[in-house]
């Protein structure tokens, strides 16, 4: 490419991403509940489920706080943890319920992992004792019995299952995933997902919710070396009742190089479709660490992937759909603009479900506040026959903020991102949380006016 070339792509590409998101809310750690004032780290996971209107919007958010202490009469389990729902009102964030573990346990950490899909939701415990087994893990589904009625009613919750895990150490719900329309009306079920990384080689199981609240085992897949975290991210794409795509991320894997692994159905078992690896595969690359997958492409996160000239800023991978091994590789995606090593981008991946970006994570980014955490917004733009990743670093600048590993958890839905803040700080203590929430610069959306 010449010089005049490379000068006209670079200054498209800076103002591609310069243009659109700025800070607009936030959501605090909810005070006042029978619960601990220190170390929640409200913001650890975040999911969002879609109402059934055309377009569709957030109909709630939920946030994972597994560091919440639940107090019960003279009883104090530490940690147990807790998910806060969100519902919009006014413009606002306004917590409508809180959901527990039905039987918490201290360092239970409940709401680790978060997941929903048209109303199923499903939530990770991974330090949960089932008896004798020490952090076998287990998942909590519930569904939200109001998401399909005609008029907007805010969700209520019935119990679906407990999936519980008795491997030593397993922590099963380490990860979680949800895919389907749903159950009920005009629903045809739900696939879920789980990993439990801290089995010897890690494992990954898989579960389906048929229309009637049935429920079918599909059994679980596991790594093949001690170490290789198997399960540490799962991810899950829907075909119908029939068949589903589940990735599961292995970042320990080839001593901590990591890897991918995708899977479908066949005769009604779990089979291996893809073994994947980063494009340029190394030690300390941990990829796998995050991963997401929907009906264009698969994106595989790397907290250690080494940007050229940089060093170890993370990164992620992407990948299409085809080839011999089912999957090819379109490209890495480096933190662009303030990249420095240590960032942790691919911590976390949230594909937007009504857009074309996506939203990754680097809690741990340095700007005025060592280890304050960013995010990042990464748009696809057509450029010469292909499609340029560009990516705007979202930061709190000068408002106020800490070391608040901001990115830990994220979630973009249309023009808004939700960025988990899990150690921040509050009036309350220290490592409370907080979601904070980037959307359009009005002054770009405006068109200057």
């Amino acid at each position: 490419m010449n010089r005049a070339a490379c000068v006209v792509l670079c200054l498209f590409a800076t103002s591609a991403a310069a243009a659109g998101w700025t800070h607009v809310g936030r959501i605090e750690a909810p005070c006042c509940f029978s619960g601990s004032p220190d170390g929640m780290k409200f913001g650890t996971a975040i999911a969002a489920d879609l109402d059934t209107s055309s377009p569709p919007k957030i109909r709630a958010l939920y946030v994972g706080a597994p560091g919440f202490s639940i107090n019960d009469g003279a009883t104090v389990y530490p940690e147990a943890g807790i998910v806060f729902v969100f519902v919009p009102v006014d413009g606002n964030w306004q917590v409508t319920t809180y959901l527990q573990p039905a039987f918490p346990q201290a360092y239970g950490h409940f709401g680790a992992a978060v997941a929903v899909d048209s109303g199923v939701v499903a939530i990770g415990e991974p330090g949960y004792d089932n008896g004798a087994h020490a952090d076998a893990g287990r998942i909590t589904l519930l569904n939200d019995r109001n998401r399909n009625l005609p008029t907007y009613t805010p969700p209520q919750f019935d119990g679906l299952y407990f999936w519980d895990s008795t491997v030593d150490n397993g922590r099963f719900g380490s990860s979680v995933a949800v895919a389907g329309d749903g159950i009920g009306t005009n629903g045809t079920g739900n696939w879920i997902a789980g990993g439990a990384p801290g089995s010897s080689t890690g494992c990954s199981a898989l579960i389906y919710f048929g229309d009637d609240q049935s429920w079918d085992d599909k059994g679980s897949v596991c790594g093949a070396t001690a170490g290789d975290t198997f399960g540490a991210s799962v991810g899950v794409y829907s075909f119908g009742a029939n068949d589903m795509l589940m990735a599961v991320g292995a970042p320990g894997e080839g001593i901590t190089t990591g890897g991918a692994h995708v899977y479908h159905l066949s005769g009604g078992a779990l089979a291996n479709l893809s073994n994947l690896q980063a494009e340029h595969p190394g030690q300390f690359g941990f990829f796998g660490t995050s991963i997401a997958i929907d009906g264009q492409r698969l994106y595989v996160g790397a907290t250690g992937g080494d940007k050229p000239g940089t060093g170890r800023t993370g990164s992620v991978t992407l990948f299409n759909p085809g080839g011999p091994n089912h999957y090819t590789l379109d490209g890495e995606v480096f933190p662009g603009s303030d990249a420095q090593a240590g960032d942790l981008c691919g911590a976390s991946i949230h594909v937007n479900p009504i857009g074309t970006d996506f939203a990754m994570g680097c809690p741990g980014s340095d700007a005025q506040s060592n280890g304050e955490g960013f995010a990042r917004v990464v748009t696809p733009i057509p450029f010469l026959g292909g499609t340029l990743w560009i990516d705007q670093a979202l930061q709190m600048g000068s408002l106020p903020h800490g070391a608040d590993d901001m990115g830990r958890g994220v979630a973009v839905v249309g023009d808004h991102v939700f960025a988990g803040a899990p150690l921040a700080d509050d009036a309350l203590g220290s490592d409370n949380g907080i979601v904070q929430i980037f959307g359009p610069d009005e002054l770009f959306a405006n068109g200057f006016d």
